[in-house]
């Protein structure tokens, strides 16, 4: 990052995305595998929302959506798969077209700990949630070895405007019953099985998808991860998911600490770029024996035979996802050069985005917070860099013209970040001012 410092000498831009993880589960259902079971038992489930984890990058934008916006689950949908991944349908009529709605359970809130599935994997990146839910219930199964898989939140919704609670207009269930039994009648459909971005419905969006496993195993949902089985052969078990959000999560903060004393720079607004247009439900890979390469379920944009194939997703290029910061302060304020001076301002005499930047105490606003306006969008997924490339980032001072292809650190279809600001600079020698863009490539790994 030095030689971007030594480019720049503006301002340090932090952006945090959140790969997007998060539901614990208490009925009496019975469903058998295969042949005749040689016993049952009464296990207790528990789907766990991971947190969404933090990755600090150094890092434009008029669709503020608040941060909290996915912590809730309106419902879930367990699907229950043999060893060999076929759907296990329809026993007894206790499972119709292999789906089991889950109602009467119990919901907690639990506090997330660092290491809690993925939130930082040892690494102390710090996370959003320091809490989510968790739905507990009781389930009698068949003795036998499964893939149990939890889908939640795959229905349509709509807010209501007085509550500001989430309501269900069709249940995740009743869509499983309108695609039909043939679009998940194996594992490897359900995980590829794409789930197109609402633009006109952020609540549509929040889609989860997880895994059982026996609690106290590490059964973290990664997109290394297969998905596992899990042999059910007495009571009391405690089988636990860690249901994986299909959204990821960004915000963005500012530090001007590093800033020479002569610059100021007015912030305008941040952008999310060339996002996924869908995603699919099943994270993770997997690998029927060890000679056979490695199937990935991960999302990732392509091109469009690729798209039209299903194997990718398509890139949205002419919908941007953003967050204005011109009327923060002034509501006259408007998002046009000639009126900089009403926008949030960073110089190294104050540093930060504040609460009120005239307060004779200033409090700097907490733009990491989980209720603090996110950027949400699909994730995708474009692996690692080309051999020898470095992630860094991109900044056009005088036009503030198109990334290309060669500049998207050779991902030609990865999604980036778009900081869009005007500076000053009163440097003796070196009077300048005018509009900037400060861009950054999307990845897990940024720091």
């Amino acid at each position: 990052m030095q030689r971007y410092n030594r480019l720049l000498h503006i301002f340090l831009v932090s952006v945090l995305m959140a790969l997007g993880m998060t539901a614990c589960v208490d009925d009496d259902l019975v469903f058998r595998q295969g042949a005749a079971p040689h016993g049952e038992a009464v296990v207790n489930i528990e789907a766990a929302f991971t947190p969404f984890s933090e990755s600090a990058m150094g890092s434009r934008a008029t669709w503020p959506t608040a941060g909290n916006l996915m912590l809730d689950v309106s419902d879930v949908v367990l699907l229950v798969y043999d060893a060999k991944g076929n759907l296990v349908k329809d026993d007894g009529n206790i499972i119709e077209d292999g789906l089991i709605e889950l109602t009467g359970y119990n919901i907690d809130d639990e506090k997330r700990e660092p290491g809690d599935a993925g939130v930082n994997g040892g690494n102390n990146i710090p996370f959003y949630e320091t809490t989510t839910k968790c739905l507990k219930k009781t389930l009698k199964l068949f003795f036998g070895e499964y893939y149990l898989i939890a889908v939640a939140n795959m229905g349509q919704y709509h807010k209501d405007s007085a509550s500001g609670n989430v309501v269900i207009d069709k249940t995740t269930h009743q869509v499983f019953k309108e695609m039909g039994v043939d679009k998940y009648d194996t594992l490897d459909k359900l995980r590829r099985m794409r789930r197109t971005w609402s633009a006109d419905n952020i609540n549509d969006n929040r889609e989860m998808c997880g895994y059982f496993a026996n609690k106290g195993e590490d059964s973290s949902p990664t997109s290394s991860s297969d998905f596992r089985t899990v042999v059910v052969d007495r009571d009391g078990m405690t089988l636990r998911a860690w249901l994986r959000r299909l959204a990821s999560k960004v915000t963005v903060d500012f530090d001007g600490t590093g800033l020479r004393e002569s610059v100021k720079v007015y912030i305008k607004d941040i952008t999310v770029h060339d996002i996924a247009e869908s995603c699919t439900l099943g994270f993770g890979k997997h690998q029927e024996r060890e000679s056979d390469p490695w199937i990935s379920y991960n999302n990732a944009v392509g091109n469009e035979d690729q798209a039209a194939a299903g194997t990718h997703a398509r890139m949205v290029q002419n919908e941007s996802h953003s967050i204005s910061f011109y009327k923060m302060y002034d509501n006259t304020a408007s998002d046009k050069d000639d009126d900089h001076r009403k926008w949030p301002r960073i110089a190294k005499g104050s540093p930060y985005i504040y609460v009120d930047p005239n307060a004779e105490e200033k409090q700097k606003a907490d733009l990491h917070a989980m209720s603090a306006n996110s950027l949400f969008f699909y994730e995708n997924m474009q692996g690692n860099l080309p051999e020898g490339e470095t992630k860094g980032p991109i900044l056009d001072m005088s036009t503030g013209g198109t990334v290309n292809e060669a500049d998207k650190d050779g991902k030609e279809y990865g999604t980036f970040i778009e900081v869009s600001a005007y500076y000053e600079s009163e440097a003796s020698g070196n009077i300048s001012s005018g509009p900037i863009k400060y861009r950054f490539m999307l990845g897990k790994d940024a720091v």
